[in-house]
């Protein structure tokens, strides 16, 4: 056999390190780094969408239409974060207007029209704390009519607009005595408006509920309220009043 000099052997020596780095490279070449760009499922998403946003994977959009979050998939890969809020899916639309400070919770008869307006300075209606052993039905505060010496003629009311045609009722709860007239009326609803209905004397240690049924919406306005007519010394307190429909 052939001796090789020192310059073959250092040949040799380089071509089988060359040829080693090659296949290395090569065996790396095959190798799958796709959990890099890819995703295996085992990120969180950060979407600001109504979807829940799952533990891994995309989130969950049951509760509200499609997530803001569509990627976010990998361990390695950050999602994209969308603007959407999702369907409103199930809510059946606008819910109807209510009435506005219907318990007096504002201490006061905001939103509601009182006529004669000077009835207010005069205190022959105002809003106050229960005075007696009679709790309000809601809140802290109910509308309160009564006068040490005058008679007084009252109607308190609100309109309420953007209704949707259809019939509705309108209630309230109501602790009286004797010798007043009250009605409770909705007017200006559609041609059908329903006959005022009178509210009689009630036990004055507790509240009654009274409903006015069958008033027909047409147009999406209607006017409700109360009217009260007293003397002096004759009272009623009144809270919690809804407009709601059939």
């Amino acid at each position: 056999m052939k001796r090789m000099t020192s310059r073959t052997q250092g040949a040799r020596r380089f071509v089988l390190a060359v040829g080693g780095s090659m296949a290395w490279l090569a065996a790396c070449s095959f190798q799958d780094f796709s959990s890099l760009d890819g995703g295996d499922d085992s990120g969180t998403g950060d979407g600001d969408g109504d979807g829940d946003v799952g533990s891994g994977g995309r989130p969950n959009t049951s509760s509200g239409g499609r997530s803001g979050n569509e990627g976010g998939e990998s361990s390695g890969g950050q999602g994209e974060t969308g603007d959407g809020d999702g369907d409103m899916g199930g809510m059946g639309g606008a819910p109807e207007p209510e009435l506005l400070n219907p318990s007096f919770e504002t201490g006061s008869t905001l939103n509601w029209e009182v006529s004669p307006s000077s009835a207010i300075a005069s205190r022959h209606v105002y809003v106050q704390f229960p005075t007696g052993d009679v709790p309000a039905p809601d809140g802290n505060y109910e509308l309160a009519f009564w006068h040490a010496t005058d008679s007084y003629d009252l109607v308190v009311s609100q309109k309420l607009t953007g209704l949707s045609d259809g019939t509705y009722t309108f209630s309230g709860y109501f602790s009286r005595g004797a010798n007043l007239l009250v009605t409770m009326f909705a007017k200006n609803c559609s041609a059908k408006d329903p006959t005022p209905k009178e509210i009689p004397s009630t036990d004055p240690s507790s509240f009654t509920r009274f409903s006015l049924t069958g008033i027909e919406v047409k147009g999406g306005s209607c006017e409700v309220g109360i009217t009260v007519e007293g003397g002096p010394n004759d009272w009623m307190n009144a809270d919690l009043f809804a407009l709601t429909r059939e």
